[in-house]
């Protein structure tokens, strides 16, 4: 990875002066599905993140939670410094111990991981009982153009063909009435890319101070459960059944209301599918639109964790579509 598109913006040097970096050596180190970059800056004995935002990326909003978070007693990384025009966040090093690279050199603390991270989203739901000022609510349009992007892209990329007007008529009143079931849920802060890729160990900070929180820009006011299905519906990686059992039974301790056999935990298995839905259209377009074709390779996990909720009886509508319209699954690569 070279820094060309740091070469081109003449104002990074200045900004990393005002920092105290200017001579500190800069490397790649992570990049995601959107168009944000990470490079680690190392001055010793310490080392910061430069995040490289485009203005579509919402920067400023990226560094409103992040202090929200932080002066609520979490563990997103500090910001240390930006420059919101140019779209450079410099911030704490929470360093490399995503709790996917720790599940692959240990995968026995898989455990343990998963009930650091459900006790956090605990601990999130039990901090945040009233909307914060600076954050939106998880509103119907965004709902519904989340579960577009299935038959926008995801449909079309593997039936060759446009989805019917019908049958886009049918999935839109389908996917209607499961977002008014999903308001009426107690409501949070939801982070809503809440997996083990974005989630850090910090061995050395005690209780859920351990739980390091990354992407987190896309934060909105919704469905507490939204960011519990999906740490445990995961579409990069298979969990444990009774791992996910534990973290199950851990969240519905806390919050009966979603034990199973409720209307409330039925509901949670409707805000799921309508992830694994909407993501197979991400993958989709990432594939098609952006080249980015290897998250073609989790597709089909997303299919077994969509099949997983939709046989639900309280899902049979959802999963008689799906049955009637789809008929071919798989997304190959150009």
């Amino acid at each position: 990875m070279t820094l060309t598109a740091y070469e081109m913006k003449n104002t990074l040097p200045d900004f990393l002066k005002q920092h105290g970096l200017a001579t500190a050596p800069m490397t790649f180190l992570a990049g995601d599905a959107s168009p944000r970059q990470y490079f680690r800056l190392k001055q010793p004995p310490h080392t910061f993140v430069l995040m490289n935002t485009p203005a579509s990326e919402k920067p400023q909003q990226f560094i409103n939670i992040a202090t929200l978070l932080t002066s609520n007693g979490f563990s997103a990384p500090q910001i240390v410094g930006h420059n919101v025009a140019e779209g450079f966040i410099l911030l704490e090093d929470l360093q490399d111990d995503t709790f996917t690279n720790v599940l692959k050199a240990n995968p026995q603390q898989a455990s343990s991981l998963y009930t650091l991270a459900t006790d956090t989203l605990l601990a999130l739901a039990q901090t945040f009982h009233s909307k914060p000022p600076m954050i939106e609510d998880y509103s119907l349009q965004q709902f519904m153009e989340g579960a577009f992007l299935f038959v926008d892209w995801f449909y079309p990329a593997t039936h060759a063909h446009p989805l019917s007007a019908e049958a886009k008529s049918d999935y839109e009143k389908i996917w209607m009435k499961v977002f008014e079931k999903a308001d009426a849920l107690p409501k949070t802060l939801i982070l809503r890319d809440f997996h083990v890729d974005n989630l850090i160990y910090i061995k050395d900070r005690p209780d859920t101070k351990a739980c390091g929180l990354l992407d987190f820009q896309d934060a909105r006011w919704g469905p507490m459960v939204y960011d519990f299905v999906s740490l445990i519906d995961d579409v990069r990686v298979d969990i444990d059944p009774a791992v996910e059992l534990d973290c199950w039974n851990r969240y519905s301790q806390v919050f009966s209301q979603f034990q199973e056999g409720t209307a409330e935990r039925a509901i949670t298995y409707m805000i799921s599918a309508s992830r694994l839905t909407r993501i197979l259209g991400t993958f989709a377009r990432l594939a098609k639109r952006d080249s980015k074709t290897q998250y073609l390779t989790h597709i089909p996990r997303i299919w077994r964790l969509l099949d997983k909720n939709l046989n639900h009886p309280e899902l049979a509508e959802i999963k008689n579509w799906f049955n009637q319209h789809i008929t071919v699954r798989g997304l190959q690569h150009d």
